[in-house]
């Protein structure tokens, strides 16, 4: 039966969602004008944004992969839309440009 039970278990993602939990976007313009963002259900520093925008493994930053996702190239007339997306996904977003 306990094994069911933690079987059964909320991940913190599924929690986060299922009780309106906020997300991160942390975007950096790129040389060719385009974006790339990592979106995350915890809060970065700039320090950790940026070590995950340059392909530094999560866990070299205290930071579970389950909780972030990388959009590497997002074209500059598609951010907005894209920042709608992420409102959406999180139930609301903090935007910060690194």
């Amino acid at each position: 039966m306990a094994k069911e039970l933690m079987d059964k278990r909320m991940t913190e993602e599924e929690l986060d969602k299922v009780a309106g939990g906020a997300g991160y976007s942390y975007m950096r313009k790129k040389k060719n004008g385009n974006y790339e963002i990592v979106t995350c259900s915890q809060e970065l520093t700039v320090e950790q944004a940026k070590g995950l925008l340059n392909g530094d493994p999560p866990q070299n930053h205290g930071i579970r992969d389950d909780v972030i996702s990388i959009l590497p190239d997002v074209p500059a007339d598609k951010l907005d839309a894209v920042k709608k997306q992420l409102n959406k996904a999180y139930d609301g977003c903090t935007f910060q440009t690194i």
